[in-house]
């Protein structure tokens, strides 16, 4: 029987033979029910990672679809994890109990960084790291603009220097600086108004074992005010230091460090350190002749105290054509407030008192004793 009779043209027809003859097939795609009180996450993870889905409800009934089995459903308790398969499939891990301290959920939190175009974001710098870490550089890198105001009768003094020492991520090699010194007064003294420093220096720091480390640094200077011959401002600076770490809170301070100055030549590195996790705002080095005590205020923001020697020796030439060499010294008492960037640099404003105060000549009776006075210091250290 032709269907063209019914006004069906030949594909009309082929096709209506086709719907009567060839079996019809159902699909039927059942999406698991999640009730409201499963907290969901998607399937598709862009990270690459297996998202694991929370159940906020104890006995909840969960579809689960299996490509190749019968079981579509599946009861979850409170303590059971979900977790998305390389299959997109919805996979059950029972008792799985979460039992995790605030403290261990911070740490967990900082070390999963997501990681977004190989870089990771920028989280908020804090001195957590510095408080607690352990004691194993005497001397590292800085640089410091340093201003003692005087004038007349009194010794002003203003500095831009830095010094020669490695960063705290280097454990070794070899640095160049130079610095400035500009000097007012005192008129009772012929000084010159200038003075320079050029040093270059050679570090090296590093651990034994677990329990020793060691820091030691060899340089080379010359200090003078070039006017003349700077033979006699040549000076060999160095450290030698060892670090005793019998627990994670304390560490032990030994060695020597030599100034070779004409006032002191030498001095004793000895003291202990203590950085308790318990009390991470506070951390006491206790190390003479550089001791420090730390109290964090904030994440990247944090207080100390801390005291130095200050001066040093200079080649020089005095008014009437001859060379000399002039020595000055003084004590240092100073607070500073720190803070911490982004990249790990530390940069402070430092307020101090000064006492003792001393000039000497090596050739020359004159001494003189100066008055008080107070330093103001910006120093950034790497």
């Amino acid at each position: 029987m032709s269907l063209e009779r019914f006004g069906l043209s030949p594909l009309g027809s082929f096709l209506l033979i086709l719907l009567f003859t060839v079996p019809t097939t159902t699909l039927v795609a059942q999406s698991p029910q999640v009730p409201a009180s499963v907290t969901s996450y998607p399937l598709q993870d862009p990270t690459g990672l297996q998202s694991p889905v929370v159940v906020t409800s104890p006995n909840t009934s969960v579809s689960t679809p299996h490509s190749n089995s019968s079981q579509g459903v599946k009861q979850a308790s409170i303590n059971d994890e979900y977790q998305v398969s390389s299959s997109n499939e919805i996979v059950v891990v029972e008792d799985s109990p979460v039992d995790m301290s605030l403290e261990d959920a911070e740490e967990l939190i900082e070390e999963a960084v997501e990681v977004i175009d190989g870089d990771k974001p920028c989280l908020p710098p804090s001195f957590k790291e510095f408080m607690l870490k352990p004691y194993r550089h005497y001397r590292e890198d800085e640089g410091y603009t340093s201003y003692m105001p005087g004038d007349g009768d009194q010794f002003g003094w203003l500095t831009f220097g830095s010094n020669t020492w490695q960063d705290s991520g280097a454990n070794s090699g070899i640095e160049m600086n130079f610095n400035l010194h500009l000097l007012s007064g005192p008129e009772v003294v012929a000084l010159p108004p200038r003075l320079y420093d050029f040093e270059i220096g050679y570090q090296a720091k590093d651990s034994l074992s677990e329990c020793f480390s060691y820091d030691y640094g060899l340089s080379v200077g010359i200090y003078s005010d070039f006017e003349d011959s700077a033979r006699d401002g040549v000076r060999f600076p160095a450290h030698l230091v060892g670090m005793y770490h019998p627990s994670q809170e304390l560490d032990w301070v030994f060695g020597v460090e030599y100034l070779d100055r004409d006032d002191i030549k030498i001095l004793p590195v000895i003291g202990v350190v203590w950085h308790d996790s318990a009390y991470p705002g506070l951390r006491v080095e206790a190390v003479f002749p550089r001791p420090r005590i730390d109290l964090q205020l904030q994440n990247n923001l944090r207080l100390y105290w801390t005291a130095r020697l200050g001066g040093g020796s200079w080649d020089i030439e005095m008014p009437d054509d001859s060379n000399d060499v002039f020595t000055y010294r003084d004590y240092q008492i100073l607070m500073g407030l720190e803070t911490l960037s982004a990249n790990k640099e530390l940069n402070a404003w430092e307020f101090g008192f000064v006492f003792s105060r001393h000039l000497q000549f090596r050739n020359r009776p004159d001494e003189v004793n100066l008055d008080e006075a107070f330093v103001l210091r910006h120093v950034t250290r790497y």
